[in-house]
Formats: structure tokens, C-alpha cells, sequence
């Protein structure tokens, strides 16, 4: 279908064009001159001129302009498509890939691994920091050995253990390709019973020029090396970008499961053997009897919306015969807003086992939960002044506001009997953005 849709476009931009065409050489016909594309003449007129078309670019002209700027740019335009062509086969296609920065103002290019260069190191939490403090295994909770890249935003406290993941608004990932782009990836090491297993699914592809859309599914798989620690993730992320020369639109939704059995650790730790052919028979606090679990739900979305109201870039695809540098001044208008929603549980089905030195609510079963809800509505302006080509001011001021929701179940006394209860509290902020950088 997709197929269809760029034939029809195509085939009505290429009569649009054509048109045009015509029109320039009926003019030119008129006042008895022969014209050559690659060479135009100094005397045509240039009234009835709107669009003039190239191999690949369409040049566009205005009344007033000088008849010999006119016909500089139109044969460097011709000069630079015949070069295009010789060097499109050693360019390729366009694959890019980005994030955006910590305040979601600027584009940072991410590296496109068409190659699938060490593919096979699956860990790639690995990529964030190299040395990690595990449960046992891919998939649980870790903690980086290196200070400086722990998880220390206190809005994350819920999965600052599981962060790297999931699919969340901060790491978002967006792209923009020529072609459709697909990569399937699984893995597995170990012995089978023991095995750790990774599956991601990644599209995407272009709508036109500055519309993209893709997905990312992502599956961690692990049973573990000792009883009751098998993990099991599932994330997904969708996003979208529509990047113009005036107006940019970034989104992207993404849900993640996560899942982990608890085991309590060994009970008889001094008794441990690394040469043990079978590490499945050494004893657990938490058994199967237990089924002790962790997991964690979260659903979040980010939408930014980039307005620059004056100074914009034109078009890349039409060269602008009258104004084509920089503008040293530009003013943009921003919209951010980020959604999230995070619920993590804890479960037992046997509490009286002997490891919990206390109990509160119920001996039979325990069910613990705590959920956080995190609304940010940012509105700001920032301004760019190119002094010259290799520096540049930029001053920024902006509001946000931020709207905290919690919830969490408690023990509660009623009659000298306990009850769970649910306790919930609500914390809204305003917060004033500022910003300078050279």
C-alpha cells in the first residue's frame, strides 16, 4: 500500500514540476532565444520563473534578483547533481539514530550499528557501566559498582535497580531512514536448563522525508543458577518523530513487565561449593513452596512539540536562492510533557516459612505494593544567537509544572485486630527553568 501511496505522490509532484518546466520554456520561446539548462542565458527574463528543477532539488526564485545570481545558482545546483549522482553509490543510504538531551532541547546522534558489531554481548547494561553487582543473574535488579553511574534521580527510586531494562521517556530512542529498517536479534548462553535468553524485535521505517514511526519489543529470559531465581522482562516502546524545518514533533509510549522470583539467598552459605556440578540442590530461604515475587509494571509516555517562531532553516530539499546562511538569530517555543506510571509488588504464599522475623497483616499470604504516578507539563522559550560559525549563545526560561501521586499499602489496627490499608498522598510543584550556554 505504502508502495502505491509514494507512486501517486510521486508521479503528481513529477507533473507539478513539469508544468513548471513548460512554463519556462514557453517564456523562453517567446522572446526568440534558445536556452540550455546547463548554461542559461544572461538575458531571459525572469518573471514567469517559480521553480526550477534539478536532478534532485528544486530552486526556487523570487522577483528582483540579479539575473547573473539567478544563473550562478542554477548551474551549481546542475553541477553539484551531476557530482550527486557519480557519488551516490559510495554515500549509501541515510540511517540515523537519536535521543534526545536531559531537558529534551537537543538532538544527540546515537551510533547506527548496521554492522552488529559484538552482537553477541547481550548484557547491555553492561554498555552503561561495565562492572555491576548482581542477583545472580541477567534480567534481576543490579547496582553499578561505579558511583558516578548509579541511578540517583529520586524520581526513579522504584526501578532505579531496573532502569536500563526499560523503555522509558528519558532514554527514548527515534530514528530516520530511507528505507524500512528491521532488526532481529536472540540469544542464549549456557547450559539449557541454566540458559539466559534475550529476543528483541526492532522497526522502522519513513512515512515521507520528516515522518517517522517504529517499535522496539524486547524479551530477558533466565531460570538462574539456584532455585526460585528465574527472571522474566518484557518491554515495548513505540515512537514517532516529524522533524520540519519550523515545527518538530517527538513521541514515544512504552510499557514494561518486569518480573522476579525471590529465593532469599543460601541458607547454609558456609557449606557452598563452586565445583558443585549441580547448583540447584543447595538450600534457599525462599523455596517453591514460597513463590516469593517481585514485579514491576510501568506505562509512560513523552510528547515534545518544537515551535521556532522566527529564524528557522528552510527546507533542505528547496535551496533558497536568496537566503541560504544561518540566521544569527533564532527563537523557538517548546511543549514537553512526560507521563508516568509505576506500580511495583512484592507476594508470598507461605510468610510463616521462618525468614520474615515479623508479620503484620496476614500469616497465610503476603501481597505488598506501592505505586507512584509522575505528571510534568513544561512550557519554555529559548533563543540562539550564532555569533559565528564556531560559537554560539544560547539563553533559555521556561516553567514546569510537576504533579506527584502515591500509594502504598500499610498495616492498620482496628480493634486490636491488623488490617491492610491503603494510604495515598498527592504533591503538586512548580519549578522555573532557566537556561545559558555557550
Amino acid at each position: 500500500m505504502f508502495r502505491l501511496i509514494y507512486i501517486l505522490l510521486f508521479s503528481f509532484f513529477f507533473s507539478v514540476v513539469s508544468a513548471q518546466e513548460n512554463r519556462l520554456e514557453s517564456a523562453i520561446e517567446q522572446e526568440d532565444s534558445t536556452y540550455n539548462l546547463k548554461n542559461p542565458p544572461q538575458t531571459v527574463s525572469l518573471e514567469n520563473i517559480v521553480f526550477v528543477r534539478t536532478e534532485n532539488k528544486l530552486i526556487k526564485t523570487s522577483l528582483g534578483v540579479a539575473k547573473n545570481e539567478v544563473s550562478d545558482k542554477i548551474d551549481q545546483a546542475y553541477d553539484f547533481d551531476m557530482t550527486e549522482e557519480k557519488d551516490s553509490v559510495n554515500q549509501g543510504r541515510i540511517l540515523r539514530q537519536l535521543t534526545l538531551s536531559r531537558d529534551f532541547m537537543e538532538e544527540e546522534p546515537v551510533v547506527f550499528d548496521t554492522l552488529f558489531s559484538l552482537f553477541n554481548r547481550y548484557r547491555f547494561i553492561d554498555s552503561y557501566s561495565p562492572v555491576n553487582a548482581q542477583l545472580g543473574n541477567y534480567g534481576l535488579p543490579y547496582y553499578p559498582i561505579n558511583f558516578f553511574d548509579r541511578i540517583s534521580d529520586p524520581d526513579k527510586f522504584l526501578y532505579s535497580g531496573l532502569y536500563h531494562y526499560m523503555h522509558t521517556s528519558e532514554n527514548a530512542v527515534f530514528m530516520n531512514v530511507q528505507v524500512p529498517f528491521t532488526e532481529l536479534k536472540w540469544t542464549i548462553g549456557g547450559q539449557r536448563e541454566r540458559a539466559e535468553q534475550t529476543f528483541r524485535v526492532k522497526h522502522s521505517q519513513n512515512v515521507n522525508s520528516k515522518l517517522n514511526f517504529g517499535l522496539i519489543f524486547d524479551v530477558i529470559f533466565s531460570l538462574g543458577q539456584y532455585t526460585a531465581q528465574r527472571s522474566d522482562d518484557k518491554t515495548f516502546t513505540f515512537f514517532t518523530s516529524y522533524a520540519g524545518n519550523k515545527y518538530k514533533l517527538y513521541f514515544s509510549a512504552g510499557v514494561n513487565n518486569l518480573f522476579g522470583q525471590e529465593n532469599g539467598g543460601i541458607k547454609d552459605d558456609e557449606k557452598l561449593d563452586i565445583n558443585a556440578q549441580d547448583t540447584r540442590n543447595f538450600n534457599v530461604n525462599l523455596g517453591t513452596y514460597n513463590n516469593a515475587n517481585s514485579a514491576l509494571k510501568n506505562r509512560n509516555f513523552l510528547v515534545v512539540q518544537r515551535y521556532t517562531f522566527f529564524g528557522a532553516q528552510p527546507d533542505k530539499a528547496v535551496l533558497s536562492l536568496v537566503n541560504v546562511s544561518p540566521a544569527s538569530v533564532s527563537g523557538t517555543f517548546s511543549h514537553i510533557f512526560q507521563f508516568d506510571n509505576s506500580r511495583r509488588t512484592y507476594s508470598d504464599h507461605a510468610p510463616s516459612s521462618g525468614f520474615y522475623d515479623t508479620i503484620y497483616i496476614n500469616a497465610q499470604s503476603t501481597f505488598d505494593s506501592i505505586s507512584v504516578r509522575i505528571i510534568k507539563n513544561t512550557f519554555r522559550f529559548d533563543f540562539t544567537a550564532n555569533v559565528t560559525k564556531s560559537l554560539r549563545y544560547v539563553v533559555g526560561f521556561g516553567l514546569r509544572n510537576e504533579n506527584f501521586r502515591f500509594g502504598q499499602i500499610i498495616p492498620m489496627a482496628v480493634d486490636t485486630v491488623v488490617v491492610a490499608d491503603i494510604v495515598s498522598g498527592f504533591k503538586s510543584v512548580y519549578v522555573l527553568l532557566g537556561r545559558f550556554s555557550k
